[in-house]
């Protein structure tokens, strides 16, 4: 009777060794011939991503680019919480969260310039919002700017400017060297802070990348 169990107990454990052999051999093959017919859309899509060797899974993979880039299909969920150094972009990059943020200890009334990089006669399409708070004059920032850098006119034309508090007011116009400049004006510029998000969400200038630099000092840029 023992040496019949001791029989079945080896005669399984090669038939299980036998099937993870099989599969651990079947799984990359598998994965490579799906990888192989989705390759080129998925290159489309992230350029500097290694797709070989992985199942796309009607895109729900993901693969990290030789450029630092990550592709992620279909969705992310997060539980818990989520951190970026840097911007953030979504709907294709229509929509750029805090694109730059900055603050100060200086007192005084100096404006504060926002030198973005949309040039002028461009025809890009855009909306600028900034967020913050001017605890030099007890108050949020919450305003915001529209306008469109047409190729035809020297000025910013369809332009807006509104502010929803009274942390700062808010204005723009092209700077010297012919780049689009967000303008806050206060009485008090100690210890502000703020952020500022772009809206690209137009037919014209869709998606644009932008970028800024901030500069504190009375005189135009």
């Amino acid at each position: 009777m023992k040496t019949w169990k001791t029989w079945l107990r080896r005669l399984s454990a090669t038939l299980l060794t036998l099937t993870l052999a099989i599969t651990l051999v079947a799984a990359p093959a598998q994965a490579k011939i799906q990888s192989d017919v989705d390759k080129s859309l998925n290159e489309q899509l992230c350029p500097d991503c290694n797709f070989t060797g992985v199942n796309p899974n009607s895109f729900s993979l993901v693969a990290l680019g030789t450029k630092g880039n990550v592709y992620i299909g279909t969705k992310l969920e997060v539980d818990g919480d989520l951190q970026a150094t840097g911007k953030l972009s979504s709907q294709n990059g229509k929509v750029r969260r805090d694109f730059v943020t900055w603050n100060t200890t200086e007192r005084g009334s100096n404006p504060i310039q926002i030198k973005t990089n949309i040039p002028k006669k461009s025809n890009v399409m855009y909306r600028i919002l900034v967020e913050g708070y001017s605890y030099g004059v007890g108050a949020a920032i919450n305003s915001d700017v529209v306008g469109y850098t047409f190729a035809g006119a020297e000025k910013i034309i369809q332009d807006q400017a509104n502010d929803y508090a009274n942390g700062v007011s808010i204005s723009q116009y092209y700077s010297s060297d012919g780049y689009v400049v967000v303008k806050l004006t206060t009485t008090n510029t100690y210890c502000l802070g703020f952020s500022a998000s772009a809206w690209f969400t137009n037919p014209n200038g869709n998606g644009f990348e932008i970028s800024a630099t901030v500069h504190h000092q009375f005189e135009n840029l």
